[in-house]
């Protein structure tokens, strides 16, 4: 049993090698755990929302306390319920971005998926279903992903670090190793159990910070403005001209920030 080991829960799509450069700038960086959402530990077709993986990052901390969760987007997500849940596992929590989307919107979700209608209403459940697995050299990757809009903040250096974090080379071909089937069954079943969450977030008290994009598209400004008035112990922090990735995009400024809470 460790204490203030940080454990790390990753983006949808994004492996925790993608985050090496925000890593490398966290003081306690000796001391971290990484919980993977992989496809290899589950039934893809058992999946009906997100609580699957709470249960194993709980099952994963069993033997531990006083444990620092850190987590981004869907990670983030999954280590504020696992907070409410079992709140004596934890000293801190530090959610990136989190998935977490006002009740309104949630309701909206659950409609929209009884109806079928989920990818008009999150529009990169199409795109992961499009999106090409096999380049013939690393250079034709590098080219395709500098294009894409999702990635334009990030530097080269940084790209180059995702693009190795999702890529391997099988004969004279790069292949995505990220199932794109994976990625959007995630996407499909996030939402549906967040009013959890929601009637619960007023009693957390383990110490929380939330970090978030000044252009979010997962956190909005709504679920700051009801987290805030729920529970006023919850700090905030924003980076400055980021989206979603930012702890992609400028992983110094993140990590002096979780350096600062820790």
């Amino acid at each position: 049993m460790e204490s203030n080991r940080i454990h790390f829960i990753h983006a949808n799509g994004f492996p925790p090698n993608s985050y090496e450069s925000l890593f490398n700038n966290i003081k306690s960086i000796l001391n971290l755990d990484f919980f993977i959402l992989n496809e290899d530990n589950y039934n893809i077709t058992d999946i009906k929302d997100w609580v699957p993986f709470h249960n194993n990052f709980i099952e994963s901390i069993k033997n531990n306390k006083n444990i620092i969760g850190l987590g981004h987007s869907i990670g983030g997500n999954i280590i504020l319920r696992s907070a409410l849940t079992h709140p004596e596992k934890f000293s801190k929590l530090i959610l990136l971005d989190p998935t977490l989307f006002i009740p309104r919107i949630i309701y909206g979700w659950i409609l929209f998926s009884k109806l079928g209608l989920q990818t008009t209403f999150h529009p990169w459940m199409n795109n992961t279903l499009n999106k090409k697995m096999i380049y013939s050299n690393y250079e034709e990757i590098f080219k395709s992903y500098r294009r894409k809009m999702v990635f334009s903040n990030l530097d080269n250096h940084n790209l180059n670090i995702y693009i190795k974090s999702i890529t391997e080379k099988t004969g004279n071909k790069l292949h995505i190793t990220y199932s794109k089937e994976w990625e959007y069954h995630i996407y499909k079943t996030g939402l549906i159990a967040d009013m959890y969450i929601w009637k619960n977030i007023k009693n957390l008290k383990v110490p929380c910070l939330i970090i978030r994009a000044e252009e979010s598209n997962a956190f909005l400004d709504s679920s700051k403005e009801k987290i805030s008035k729920l529970n006023p112990e919850i700090k905030f922090h924003t980076i400055e001209n980021s989206t979603h990735l930012f702890p992609l995009e400028y992983p110094k400024e993140t990590a002096r920030v979780i350096n600062n809470f820790i």
